[in-house]
């Protein structure tokens, strides 16, 4: 009997069968487990009514194809397993024109914000509806001509997920074939690349911004010596004239307007970071405390300043006058976004940034960094306009309201310090701009700090080197009114052949920092190995950070006061050195 060959659950299933079909004689199948030698073997079981009425019931052993079932859905969950931590999303079609999807991995709900059954089921919007249309020609051109050429494809597009936002895709794949070569579908993989291109739009935007910063530090330079020989040769005339005469006054409005446009040229060779930085330690608190309360009254009423500090904050290295122009130029422009009023919000904090963090905004190392973030509740940017802010002389203010410096200045000066500024934004929307400096390592002695000492010699001969005529010129006219014998040379190779010669009679060096042939440092090391210690003034219309306290820098254009005054303590260090 059944019952005494079969398990309860299947005499009873096949019970259920044996009645169903006496009943209504419709065949019947159906599968069943015995335990046979201590393995578990698989039947089929087909039940049916013969027109005599009786019922018949075959039997056959289907072990084998339900052991290959039951492998394939195992390799099917590995597939899939392995499938679902690919990064993006694996896909196979059918064939052209349509390329309908019949193959598609989870990772397409990441990538869309779509399920899989969405695709499969061609519920809209398809997937060649997501591609942002002025795309879609690179998907329905690329895909086609490189099946065509039996080639691979790689395209890049955008898509717009479900919820609206935008990124890029890279679509890697290759058709599939049959025997007689007809194209039978498509197979490749989509990832998201939107990361990557943001960092090679970053790139890219540093190399223009670099590019941009060499000419501009170049054409301040340049400018500079311009005006040096305008304000000099100013400064020269107006002692000659009445004071209150027209002409001095004339001469009073030229010097105005030579200081102005020496202020435009320091704001370029901030944005190229070639402005010397008299650094020091700044405790960032206090600082922007002083500077705020300064600023209040030069906001107006309608804006509210909101500052707090969070947790520790570090102390940072930093030149304390350029730190309060970065804060003046964004809260200024942070206040004409509000022109009905609104609220700046400034924060400091210590932020450790890790080596990825880092990469992505820019900075050159990781490590421990003060974080200065200034928003408003202004008219906010546009993508289009946020790309441009750091442009030198882009400005979207009124003509006459802005020279289109500020954020360039801000741009170069963070650099120069060694950190970034990094900026957000959206129409109606207000802006936040994250200024990264690194924290201090060590305490540096505070810029001018010079003690009170006696008077220099009230002549000395000094050799001043400048490829500029009209510079040279300037200073050797101040220098020997001032008393000084004055030798010229118009670079650093003549310079050299001029020292040789009066070698023992040179009391101090003026050279310009950058020179045909050999620069002001080069020269003035070698007329030190012929004379230890003897005294130097570098001169350039720019001038790299540096920590060489072995000469003084003077930073052009410059009056003709505060050149005999670095000549005088020029000569005095000297004198004190020596002694």
């Amino acid at each position: 009997r059944m019952q005494d060959v079969l398990p309860p659950s299947t005499v009873a299933l096949l019970d259920e069968k044996l009645a169903a079909t006496h009943r209504d004689g419709v065949f019947r199948t159906f599968e069943y487990e015995l335990p046979i030698d201590n393995q578990t073997r698989s039947y089929e079981g087909r039940l049916g009514r013969l027109p005599s009425g009786r019922l018949v019931l075959l039997v056959r052993d289907i072990t084998r194809r339900v052991q290959a079932q039951q492998a394939l859905r195992r390799r099917e969950a590995e597939f899939a397993s392995i499938l679902s931590h690919i990064p993006g999303a694996v896909y196979r079609t059918g064939p052209p024109p349509g390329f309908q999807p019949s193959f598609i991995s989870a990772g397409i709900e990441e990538l869309t914000g779509y399920s899989v059954e969405h695709f499969l089921d061609r519920h809209e919007p398809s997937f060649l509806d997501l591609i942002v249309a002025e795309d879609r020609h690179v998907y329905l051109e690329g895909i086609p001509a490189a099946v065509d050429r039996r080639q691979p494809y790689l395209l890049e597009y955008r898509i717009r997920q479900r919820d609206g936002a935008v990124i890029h895709i890279q679509d890697r794949g290759q058709g599939l074939f049959d025997a007689q070569g007809r194209c039978t579908g498509t197979e490749g993989v989509n990832f998201d690349i939107t990361q990557r291109k943001l960092l090679e739009q970053e790139f890219l935007q540093a190399q223009k911004m670099e590019a941009i910063g060499q000419l501009a530090g170049g054409v301040a330079h340049d400018f500079n010596n311009l005006l040096q020989a305008i304000v000099g040769h100013t400064t020269l005339a107006l002692a000659d004239l009445p004071p209150g005469s027209d002409a001095a006054q004339h001469m009073d409005k030229v010097q105005l307007a030579a200081e102005r446009a020496a202020r435009l040229t320091r704001h370029l060779l901030a944005y190229s970071r070639r402005q010397l930085l008299q650094r020091e330690a700044l405790d960032p608190e206090h600082l922007i405390r002083e500077s705020l309360d300064l600023l209040k009254r030069m906001l107006g009423e309608r804006i509210e300043i909101d500052f707090h500090c969070r947790g520790e904050i570090p102390v940072i290295e930093a030149d304390p006058s350029q730190v309060e122009q970065i804060l003046f130029n964004l809260c200024i422009n942070a206040r004409d976004a509000m022109p009905e009023g609104g609220t700046i919000r400034v924060e400091l904090a210590g932020e450790e940034v890790s080596a990825t963090r880092g990469t992505e905004l820019g900075l050159d190392a990781a490590g421990n960094y003060l974080r200065l973030s200034i928003a408003d509740t202004g008219v906010g940017m546009d993508r289009e306009v946020l790309a441009r802010i750091y442009e030198p002389f882009f400005t979207t203010k009124p003509p006459g309201s802005g020279t289109g410096l500020g954020l360039s200045m801000v741009y170069g000066s963070l650099r120069q310090h060694g950190g970034v500024i990094h900026a957000s934004s959206q129409p109606r929307k207000g802006s936040r701009f994250d200024l990264y400096f690194p924290a201090a390592t060590q305490h540096v002695r505070p810029a001018g700090q010079h003690l009170a000492t006696p008077e220099s010699p009230n002549t000395a001969t000094i050799l001043v080197a400048e490829d500029d005529p009209l510079v040279s010129t300037l200073m050797t006219d101040i220098l020997e009114a001032a008393g000084h014998r004055v030798l010229c040379a118009r670079d650093g190779r003549q310079a050299l052949e001029v020292f040789d010669e009066h070698a023992e009679t040179v009391d101090l060096a003026i050279l310009d920092l950058v020179m045909p042939h050999l620069g002001g440092p080069e020269v003035l090391e070698k007329m030190r190995e012929r004379r230890p210690g003897l005294a130097g003034i570098l001169v350039t219309g720019y001038a790299p950070s540096t920590n060489d306290d072995s000469e003084w820098i003077l930073n052009k254009p410059f009056t003709a006061e505060r050149l005999r005054e670095a000549v005088r303590l020029g000569l005095l260090r000297a004198t004190t050195d020596h002694r």
